[in-house]
């Protein structure tokens, strides 16, 4: 009855505009679940009764069936709202509402897991989103915990990581990488071969002169670059448009007959990333396979910023020769998780909060659109004898801004090329180089390494027989070696 009460008190509150929602400071949680009687004292007997009533469905339901799986689903849902009120009255205070946004939105679709789900004739979703991340940090703390250890690839830029996190952290390491000059070619590509800028904002991407030369630009990288190839979207939308373009056009200058599509399927096959989560496992195994048909000098995988492929995958060796990213990431800005969370770090960022590190709306918004860039460029040189070439395609990597934001370790190797016909030379004698060096290395190894996730094949993808690893010594690299 209490939750039927509940969604009836969420689809009564008055939703002006659609597209902002109905926002509220975040302590203002407090006074809509007292009108229903959930305070904080009644919520530790609510949390009881969930509980009991979470274990009661368990022990009746167990095995298969219909029924038992009904009752999974129900418990799942039951420990969302316990893990909610947990996390309202935690330690029966109000104190930690000030970094929370109270927020409900009516929409068609199917929202995330942070959020409590009404449904009626149009679905409303309420949220409670924290917008200050050192809260859990400050956790760790009070638990008396000596040593915090952050390590990965894609912290930097870290004055403003310590911040977010409300942490000093007195100890500090960015890395130079462990290969040498000659295992990278780093370039910023502001034109294509006809002149025109490349530039995937969205004034220009929509242009038929953008989709073209981006179309003509990977035509050419594909024929340089051997065995695989990874291209980067800033979203699954702008992919099908690209692709959708590319497969039905030519580029206007060209004397050839074949669409863009079909002349970057001469020089690689092609692999794109699904939306689905679960048929990403094959377009792996696809991938592997197309990398290992003779017939064609390798394969391309056209894949998103911030996807599957981008996060936790390792193209090592042959798997991955170059990657190409193809714009800046960056957010919805109409979002409301993202537009809340602007406002309030331009709250914070005020002259009269007297913190002059702090990070306004509009750094943490280019900021994490480059941590997703920077996660994507990482999938090429997975170990210290691998090689390969990341290739910005877009006329902003040239500006300072976004250069600052780029890893560490990238930044001593990038050029910013005027003329595109240099990149093609510089380009193409960088491979050809390598292959003059070490010809083995070109047949060695075409593995995809998945992370260890439940949704991958956990073995490594590779075309060697299993016993016959080890005769290539260090070729088949695991993820937890790199």
């Amino acid at each position: 009855a209490l939750l039927m009460a509940l969604e009836k008190k969420i689809g009564e509150l008055v939703i002006d505009s659609k597209e902002l929602g109905y926002t509220k400071p975040g302590s203002y949680i407090y006074e809509f679940l007292s009108e229903l009687n959930i305070t904080s004292e009644t919520s530790k007997k609510l949390i009881e009764t969930i509980d009991s009533a979470s274990l009661l469905l368990e022990e009746g339901n167990s095995g298969e069936t219909k029924a038992g799986v009904k009752a999974k689903s129900t418990v799942s849902r039951l420990e969302t709202i316990r893990d909610m009120l947990d996390i309202i009255f935690k330690g029966g205070g109000q104190n930690h509402a000030k970094y929370y946004s109270f927020h409900v939105n009516e929409s068609s679709r199917q929202t995330s897991g942070d959020s409590l789900q009404v449904f009626g004739k149009a679905s409303r979703t309420l949220s409670w989103w924290c917008f200050n991340p050192g809260l859990a940090m400050e956790e760790f703390l009070k638990l008396g915990v000596r040593s915090i250890i952050l390590t990965s690839g894609t912290l930097s830029p870290l004055d403003s990581l310590a911040m977010e996190l409300n942490l000093e952290f007195p100890v500090r390491l960015e890395n130079p990488h462990v290969i040498s000059q000659d295992q990278i070619w780093v370039g910023v590509v502001p034109v294509g071969p006809s002149g025109h800028p490349l530039n995937s904002s969205y004034r220009t991407r929509e242009t038929v002169k953008y989709k073209q030369e981006l179309g003509t630009v990977i035509v050419n990288f594909a024929r340089i670059v051997p065995d695989g190839l990874l291209v980067f979207f800033p979203s699954y939308s702008m992919m099908d448009k690209c692709i959708d373009y590319w497969k039905n056009r030519n580029h206007e200058h060209s004397v050839d007959d074949s669409t863009i599509w079909q002349r970057m399927c001469k020089h690689k096959q092609p692999v794109i990333e699904p939306r689905q989560s679960s048929n990403f496992p094959n377009a792996i195994e696809d991938y592997a396979a197309k990398l290992r048909d003779p017939s064609t000098s390798g394969a391309i995988f056209f894949a998103v910023c911030r996807g599957k492929v981008s996060e936790g995958l390792d193209f090592a060796d042959r798997a991955g020769r170059a990657v190409i990213v193809t714009g800046m990431p960056f957010s919805t800005p109409t979002d409301p998780k993202v537009r809340l969370k602007r406002e309030y770090l331009d709250k914070q960022a005020k002259p009269s909060n007297k913190n002059p590190k702090a990070l306004t709306g509009e750094e943490w918004y280019v900021q994490q659109a480059a941590r997703a860039v920077n996660q994507a460029v990482g999938r090429v040189i997975r170990h210290r004898h691998d090689y390969g070439a990341i290739i910005y395609c877009d006329e902003r990597f040239v500006w300072p801004n976004y250069q600052s934001q780029m890893s560490y370790w990238l930044k001593p190797y990038i050029k910013c090329y005027s003329k595109y016909g240099e990149v093609v030379q510089t380009l193409t004698r960088f491979f050809r180089d390598k292959v003059c060096v070490d010809p083995k290395e070109m047949d060695s190894n075409d593995s995809v390494t998945p992370p260890a996730d439940k949704c991958l094949p956990q073995e490594i993808l590779s075309d060697s027989p299993a016993t016959a690893v080890n005769e290539h010594q260090g070729t088949t690299v695991s993820l937890n070696a790199t």
